[in-house]
């Protein structure tokens, strides 16, 4: 059994710097000598790639109003120092930097913690997992986390978020001096570059020590993806997490997922509790495993496409 768990962000949830890293850490000295391995992981991602993302993506549409959000890249991004390392530490941050960016500073930034202290605490918390890999190189990344636990299934689907707003700028169209906002952010975020500069060439390292067999693992693998992304093409919808709605009502929670649909994997006494337990309930998306209503037999369930409704 492989259990994937992504830590998102949510207002008043948990932090992964804190009480999600410190209660993992805590399982494994229990499971200490067990076949159970715990592995965490991250990725870092270039800091100007990272900031002209997350503008493109919720921030550049709301500049219609910029006594609010600016009247330009620069402009928020001045807002905004340091703005990956912050919301590794604070994932609410983002937040902030998307709809309420003169705020920022105010939370996150001096007189609060100084570059130095954030440098030093996202030093402190990427160094706590077991793989902290790059954007650059996801895939590598994916093979790298599937040899630690065994990943089931490894194709995905390449996808660009849709930017909000109907915003259709691209990149190079925000930074046509694509050198003057390399150092614009180099300025606003130097501990995002010092963090960067730590992990990337890790990385880096650790990609080439598994030699010439692994980067031939990548290249098939990279190819194996090119042709599976036919499969989501081909899908009727556009929606390709499973559209099952269980038996949920926040009313009602003792309602169950029907065991005749839920396909536990663990045995013995409790698992079918473990099971209710561990599959969320959800409206929108189909919980892990749990079996869609197409005609779609496909024992991997919610991985596949879509293929239509009968």
């Amino acid at each position: 059994m492989v259990m994937l768990i992504e830590a998102h962000f949510g207002m008043n949830g948990p932090e992964m710097n804190g009480p999600v890293l410190e209660d993992l850490d805590a399982l494994r000295g229990q499971l200490k000598g067990r076949d159970c391995p715990i592995v965490t992981t991250t990725r870092v991602r270039e800091p100007l790639d990272f900031y002209l993302s997350f503008y493109l993506w919720g921030v550049y549409y709301r500049q219609k109003d910029p006594a609010s959000f600016g009247a330009s890249f620069e402009e928020w991004v001045r807002m905004v120092p340091n703005l990956q390392s912050t919301m590794l530490l604070h994932s609410m941050s983002a937040g902030d930097a998307e709809y309420k960016p003169r705020s920022y500073k105010r939370k996150y930034s001096l007189p609060h913690v100084s570059p130095q202290q954030l440098l030093r605490q996202t030093q402190q918390f990427l160094r706590r997992f077991d793989l902290v890999a790059t954007m650059e190189r996801f895939d590598e990344h994916l093979l790298m986390a599937s040899d630690a636990v065994g990943l089931p299934f490894m194709l995905y689907r390449r996808n660009t978020p849709k930017k909000k707003g109907g915003c259709r700028k691209t990149k190079d169209d925000i930074c046509p001096d694509m050198d003057k906002c390399r150092a614009l952010v180099k300025e606003v975020a130097p501990v995002d570059h010092e963090v960067y500069g730590e992990f990337h060439p890790a990385f880096e390292e650790r990609v080439a020590a598994l030699g010439p067999a692994f980067a031939t693992r990548v290249a098939d693998y990279k190819a194996e993806l090119q042709r599976a992304q036919a499969v989501w093409t081909d899908a009727l919808r556009q929606q390709f997490l499973c559209r099952y709605r269980p038996e949920w009502l926040p009313l009602h929670p003792e309602w169950k997922l029907r065991e005749a649909n839920l396909r536990c994997p663990v045995e013995g006494p409790g698992a079918l509790e473990l099971c209710q337990a561990a599959y969320t309930y959800r409206a929108v998306e189909c919980p892990w495993q749990y079996r869609p209503n197409t005609s779609d037999t496909d024992p991997l369930g919610c991985w596949r496409p879509s293929t239509g409704v009968r």
